[in-house]
C-alpha cells in the first residue's frame, strides 16, 4: 500500500476543519498517495479502518467532526479510485485505441497547418465543425393539462400517447396533443395512493395499465377513441405488479395479445385481451421467485411463445404459452426450471430472442449488476425450446461479456441489442445479406460496445450520466445517448457512429428551457428509449405516496424519459410531458 508521511490526524479538531478545505485532499486525510496509480480500494479501505478508531465519536468527547470528515474523504477516495479503474477499462477493452490515437496525431497535424495557413490569409467566417449543435428543429409537442405529476407515459407507432399519474388517471392523446379521454382511478380505492405504475401498448391497439394498489385494467385505443375500461376479476398477486410484458417478435400473430404480469410476491400471471374484452388467463407460478425484477416475451409463431422472469437475486425461469381452441383455452409450460446464478446480484435486464446458431434453441441475455461493488456482468445462454412438453436443464451460460472471468465497472443503466449491416462482397452469397448484432451497455460514465457473435468489446467511449441507449432511425447506421444530468436540472443527446462511437451530434439542454418553452427548442433530431428497473421506479412512486416533503421533492423534480418502438421520444418533469418526433 502506498502511503505519504505526515498525514493529517483526522482525530484532531483542527484536521477536521482542514481536511474541508480546497487545499486538503481525500487521500491526504486517509494517509495515501493519491498521484500513485497502484492505489487500489482495498489501500483505501485500510487506510480508513486504521483511523477510524481514533476519529469515532466516543474517542473524542462525542464530537463526530473528525469521523465525518474521514467518512467523507473515504467516499471521496472511493470515487476517485473507480474513475481510474474505468479509464483503464477503457484503454484495455478498446481494440481500436491505436487506430484512432494515429488518427488524431494526423489530425492535430493537419490543424497546426491550417492554423499556420490562416495567419496569412484574409479573416472569413468559420466553418460548422464536424459535430453538429445545431441541426434542423425538433417536433416537439406538449400533453397536459395534467391534474398530478405524471409517472409513466408510452406511445405508440402512430403517434397515439398514453400518459399514467400518481392520482390513477389514464390518459390518452393524438398525435397533435389534443385528448382523446381520460380515465379515472377506481373508485373504490384510495387515489392518493394509487399512482400508476406501468403502461404499455400492444401491437393491436390495447392499453394495460398498473397501479400500486389496484387490479390491471385494459382499454382498446384508436386514433380518437378509447373504450370502457375493462379490469379483471382474478386476484393473481396479492402484492403490488413490479414487471409487466406484452409478447412481440410475430408481426400480427394473436400472441401478441396475451400480457404476462409478475409482481413482488413472486407470482407470475398470464392474461389475455382480445378485441376489447378480457379472454382466458392462467397462473404460472405462485412460489419460488422473490421480488420480480424484470420479464421479457417473445412471440415463436401466431398462437405461441416463450417469456422469461427473473428476480432480485438472480434466479430466473422460462415458460411457453400456447393459444388453443380458437382463443378459447390459454395453457402455459415451464420450459426450464429456475435457474439459480446468485453469486452477482440481481438480474436488471433480460433479453430473450432466437439463436442465430441454433434455430430449435431461445438466447436469453441477462444483466447481472452488484449495487455494493458497483459491478455488472453480461450474461448469454442457450435454452432448447422443446415442443413436447419436456423440461430443459439449464446447467450455465454459454459465453460472458466481457470474458469468462471478467466484469464491467459500473451499474449498467441499460442494455441494448442493435443491428448492424454487413457489406455485400457480391460472391451471392446470401449469409452476407445478414446482419451483424451488437450490443450496447451502459454502465456508469462509459458505454461498451460488443460484437455479438465473437463477444468481444468492439470500443468503449465516455457519456456522462447516461440513463437510455436507441438506435437512430433518421441516420443510418448510429445510435443515440440520452443523458440525464445528476441534478435533474438538464438533458443532453449524442448521436454516435455505430462502427467506432464517433460522435457525430452533441445536444445539451437545461430542463427548464426544454420542458416550459417548448416552442422555442430547435436543436437536433433526437430518439432515445430508457427501461426502468421495478425497484427504482417503485421506489419513486411510494416517496410520492407515503410522503415526507424531502422525498416527495426528490420525486417531482425527477425526469422520467421513456420511448416505446415507435419513433418518439417521451420526457416528463412533474405534470410536463414533451413529445419529440422526427
Amino acid at each position: 500500500m502506498v502511503t505519504k508521511a505526515g498525514p493529517p490526524d483526522p482525530c484532531d479538531q483542527s484536521s477536521s476543519s482542514a481536511s474541508s478545505s480546497a487545499s486538503s485532499s481525500c487521500f491526504e486525510i486517509l494517509g495515501l498517495d493519491g498521484a500513485a496509480a497502484d492505489v487500489t480500494r482495498e489501500d483505501v479501505r485500510r487506510a480508513f479502518r486504521k483511523r477510524l478508531v481514533r476519529a469515532h465519536p466516543d474517542r473524542n468527547s462525542g464530537c463526530s467532526r473528525a469521523y465525518d470528515a474521514l467518512c467523507a474523504a473515504r467516499d471521496a477516495a472511493y470515487d476517485m479510485v473507480d474513475r481510474k479503474d474505468l479509464l483503464a477499462c477503457a484503454a484495455r477493452y478498446d481494440w481500436r485505441a491505436s487506430m484512432r490515437k494515429d488518427e488524431r496525431a494526423n489530425k492535430r497535424a493537419a490543424g497546426v497547418a491550417k492554423r499556420e495557413e490562416l495567419k496569412t490569409t484574409p479573416t472569413s467566417p468559420r466553418r460548422r465543425s464536424a459535430v453538429n449543435t445545431s441541426s434542423s428543429s425538433i417536433n416537439k409537442t406538449k400533453f397536459g393539462p395534467h391534474e398530478s405529476r405524471v409517472t409513466v407515459m408510452t406511445a405508440r407507432d402512430d403517434g397515439v400517447v398514453a400518459t399514467g399519474e400518481a392520482s390513477g388517471r389514464v390518459s390518452v392523446w393524438r398525435a397533435d396533443g389534443a385528448r382523446v379521454d381520460s380515465c379515472d382511478a377506481p373508485s373504490t380505492t384510495d387515489k392518493t395512493n394509487d399512482a400508476v405504475s406501468i403502461l404499455q401498448f400492444n401491437r393491436h391497439h390495447g392499453l394495460v395499465a398498473t397501479y400500486v394498489t389496484s387490479k390491471p385494467r385494459f382499454w382498446t385505443v384508436g386514433c380518437d377513441t378509447m373504450s370502457a375500461a375493462a379490469a379483471t376479476e382474478v386476484d393473481a398477486h396479492s402484492r403490488r405488479i413490479t414487471a409487466a410484458k406484452w409478447f412481440e417478435g410475430v408481426e400480427g400473430a394473436e400472441i401478441c395479445d396475451v400480457l404476462v404480469t409478475a409482481a413482488l410476491d413472486g407470482t407470475v400471471f398470464v392474461q389475455t385481451f382480445f378485441d376489447g374484452a378480457l379472454g382466458p388467463s392462467a397462473l404460472a407460478s405462485r412460489d419460488g421467485f422473490r421480488a420480480v425484477k424484470a420479464v421479457d416475451a417473445l412471440a415463436t409463431s401466431a398462437d405461441g411463445g416463450a417469456f422469461v422472469v427473473t428476480d432480485v437475486v438472480g434466479n430466473f425461469k422460462l415458460w411457453r404459452v400456447r393459444l388453443e381452441n380458437s382463443k378459447t383455452s390459454l395453457t402455459v409450460e415451464p420450459i426450464t426450471n429456475i435457474v439459480t446464478w446468485n453469486g452477482f446480484g440481481g438480474v436488471c435486464f433480460a433479453r430473450l430472442a432466437r439463436s442465430p446458431m441454433a434455430p430449435d434453441s431461445l438466447r436469453l441475455l441477462t444483466t447481472f449488476t452488484d449495487a455494493s461493488a458497483r459491478q455488472s456482468r453480461v450474461l448469454e445462454w442457450s435454452v432448447p425450446h422443446l415442443e413436447n412438453g419436456a423440461v430443459a436443464d439449464v446447467r450455465g451460460y454459454v459465453g460472458a461479456i466481457p470474458s469468462a472471468n471478467g466484469v464491467i465497472r459500473g451499474v449498467a443503466s441499460d442494455f441494448l441489442t442493435i443491428a448492424r449491416s454487413k457489406e455485400d462482397d457480391d460472391d451471392d452469397d446470401d449469409a452476407d445479406d445478414d446482419d451483424d448484432e451488437m450490443y450496447l451497455l451502459a454502465a456508469n460514465d462509459l458505454i461498451f460496445a460488443v460484437d455479438a457473435r465473437a463477444r468481444c468489446v468492439l470500443y468503449t467511449m465516455d457519456s456522462a450520466h447516461c440513463r437510455a441507449l436507441h438506435p437512430s432511425t433518421t441516420i443510418p447506421g448510429a445510435f443515440v445517448s440520452c443523458r440525464v444530468a445528476a441534478a435533474r436540472d438538464g438533458v443532453g443527446f449524442d448521436v454516435c457512429a455505430l462502427d467506432d462511437g464517433r460522435i457525430i451530434a452533441k445536444l445539451d439542454f437545461t430542463a427548464d428551457k426544454f420542458f416550459d418553452d417548448v416552442d422555442d427548442v430547435t436543436d437536433g433530431r433526437i430518439i432515445a428509449k430508457l427501461d426502468f428497473t421495478a425497484d427504482k421506479f417503485f421506489d419513486d412512486v411510494d416517496d410520492v405516496t407515503d410522503a415526507t416533503d424531502v422525498n416527495a421533492q426528490r420525486a417531482a423534480s425527477s425526469i422520467l424519459v421513456a420511448s416505446s418502438s415507435s419513433q418518439v421520444l417521451l420526457l416528463a418533469r412533474r405534470s410536463t410531458v414533451v413529445a419529440v418526433r422526427l
